[in-house]
């Protein structure tokens, strides 16, 4: 099952897919109810919302009733209840619009985490890993060589906080788990942004001083606090 992810002003709302005659759906009153409406609230909002829109919904009663939408109907029912969400949707378009394609993908991924972008992490974390092991090899690191990339370039950067610690803290496996259990958007986004320039560089066999000075001592462009 798909989740997707929202953060809001004050609060995260995760919801789960449905398939509805074929399509593959979210629920409205699981976002409403997540953002924090109750029963009548949620319904006057939908109700209002749906008066202000000419598309159309899917709609059940009974056990599993309900109003269902769209991925793009999900964004545009959170735009419509919070409008710190909707400028982050416009920033996103401006940014792309005027060429800052990074920067509309960092306003994307700080509100919504996509099934898309969980894949993207599933791609690029089991690749990061197997070239983390074959620079260790080429550079006759051993495992130091795996606390040099991991612990010392990406977990600082993208956490301000080594894996031990981490883990300590926080009673997870990674810092990939960490992030999700969190739902910390910006953190994802910044650690994938981090993935797919550090694999080619590792890939290159990139001195370490130089993959350091990259990442470590440019945080700005990759730190997500």
């Amino acid at each position: 099952m798909s989740e997707l992810t929202f953060k809001f002003e004050n609060t995260t709302v995760t919801i789960n897919t449905h398939e509805i005659e074929g399509q593959t759906l979210y629920k409205a009153q699981d976002l409403l109810k997540g953002y924090g409406m109750d029963t009548k609230k949620c319904n006057d909002t939908l109700r209002n919302w749906k008066n202000s829109k000419t598309v159309e919904f899917t709609v059940l009663k009974g056990r599993y009733g309900g109003t269902y939408l769209t991925k793009r109907q999900c964004l545009k029912l959170a735009s419509y209840v919070s409008e710190d969400f909707e400028e982050a949707v416009y920033e996103a378009f401006e940014a792309a619009a005027s060429g800052d394609g990074n920067k509309a993908v960092d306003i994307a991924t700080s509100k919504v985490i996509t099934p898309e972008l969980l894949n993207k992490l599933n791609f690029w974390t089991p690749l990061l890993h197997k070239e983390i092991t074959a620079w260790s090899a080429r550079n006759r690191k051993g495992k130091f060589g795996y606390t040099m990339i991991y612990n010392h370039i990406v977990n600082k950067v993208v956490t301000n906080i080594y894996t031990k610690e981490l883990k300590k803290s926080h009673s997870i496996s990674s810092m990939k788990d960490y992030l999700i259990k969190q739902n910390h958007v910006e953190g994802l986004g910044a650690y994938i942004a981090m993935c797919e320039l550090l694999v080619p560089l590792l890939q290159a066999n990139s001195d370490y001083e130089l993959l350091k000075s990259v990442f470590v001592e440019t945080p700005k462009l990759y730190k997500a606090a």
